[in-house]
């Protein structure tokens, strides 16, 4: 489907092909005891960032150097702490960092394609300690809150009507947690009784048994809608299409009933703006996840008439993914160039200030995921 959230969210998906081969993490990134990994201490800005340390040289493929791909706990600070590597030989199925759990102490990987393989990875023990699959129809997309003891999944049914399904950690179904619709993307409440999925009018909510709750319909007419997050304890940011727009918008629905309010105006089609699909509060302002020219992503800082301005990120090629936020800074993965280059930092909109976490050498594919602990409430 050609949507801008489905178009943002691609990058979390890599090519089920062999990954073309890497070098050296970068010097900094020396492997700290894992009893120097303070998983507990993991709060809001903390975050999981994969780093692959591949080398490609663009027009020589026989010049592309492997090496290994590495995963680290990041702090607000700016501190990394690497807790497991796949090394350059390895020729296994290829992961990607899906989710962390509530209870801080895994994260999720998912290997897609032919193969729809899941593990499970420990911060305690750097160490796999399990691994399942799904069936092929199944797109895994999150786990439950609020310690992760069980997986949110959507699965493909006839035609294009999806079903919200919840699966356990060995990849055993259950429980069907909607009625078939066209569901579009699918959160839970963050103390995990309750799961919101976007449907073709808005957003509905279940309860996490799958009993019928409330269906939340917004107030223009949509071509689909797809949750974000809780924006605070009683209202899901949601990102909608409304009939007859290229462009998306962003939402307020009210969990419990009541007024859905704007958060976004309608943009039109001549850009810079040409969609907005998250959005954070920060001391300084309002500031967006937009979507730019040819699948791009900036972030735009929304003034109180609603109009959206471009915000420079100093020493970044202008493709920046908001990861989270915090205070007065987002954490930012900041794409590079073709190839590689992605970087994660923390970024002041107020001051321009930058501090690297991760930051690639020329040629190096760096950051490709990363996921913040939990889903911070921002207001």
């Amino acid at each position: 489907m050609s949507r801008p959230v489905a178009a943002a969210l691609s990058v979390l998906v890599l090519a089920a092909s062999a990954a073309p081969a890497v070098a050296v993490p970068p010097a900094a990134a020396v492997r700290a005891p894992l009893a120097t990994v303070p998983w507990q201490s993991a709060g809001p800005g903390w975050a999981i960032a994969e780093y692959n340390a591949s080398i490609f040289v663009p027009g020589f493929p026989g010049k592309d150097k492997a090496g290994p791909t590495t995963l680290y706990l990041t702090s607000p600070q700016g501190h990394k702490y690497p807790f497991y590597t796949w090394p350059a030989t390895y020729k296994g199925l290829r992961y990607t960092l899906l989710d962390w759990s509530g209870d801080r102490q895994r994260v999720l990987l998912a290997s897609y394609g032919t193969v729809n393989r899941l593990e499970q990875i420990s911060l305690v023990t750097g160490k796999v300690v399990s691994a399942f699959s799904l069936p092929t129809s199944v797109s895994p997309a999150r786990y439950t809150r609020p310690d992760g003891l069980n997986l949110l999944a959507l699965r493909a049914t006839t035609g294009s009507a999806d079903q919200v399904v919840r699966y356990d950690l060995t990849g055993h179904r259950q429980a069907v947690l909607t009625p078939v619709s066209n569901f579009d993307g699918v959160i839970d409440s963050p103390d995990g009784t309750a799961v919101v999925a976007g449907t073709s009018r808005g957003l509905v909510v279940v309860g996490n048994t799958g009993q019928f709750s409330r269906s939340l319909h917004a107030p223009v007419a949509v071509a689909w809608c797809s949750p974000v997050r809780y924006w605070n304890a009683l209202t899901v940011l949601a990102v909608c299409a409304a009939k007859g727009f290229s462009t998306s918008r962003l939402w307020l629905f009210p969990v419990g009933g009541g007024t859905v309010k704007a958060l976004t105006p309608q943009r039109g089609n001549k850009g810079p703006d040409l969609g907005d699909f998250a959005a954070w509060r920060l001391t300084s302002g309002l500031y967006l996840q937009a979507l730019g020219a040819c699948g791009s992503e900036f972030i735009a800082r929304q003034d109180t008439s609603g109009a959206a301005h471009p915000v420079n990120v100093p020493g970044t090629a202008g493709n920046n993914q908001i990861v989270t936020g915090l205070g007065a800074r987002l954490l930012v993965r900041a794409v590079g160039g073709c190839p590689g280059g992605g970087s994660l930092l923390w970024f002041d909109p107020a001051t321009s200030a930058v501090q690297y976490v991760l930051h690639p050498a020329s040629g190096v594919v760096g950051v490709e995921v990363a996921v913040p602990y939990g889903r911070p409430l921002t207001s």
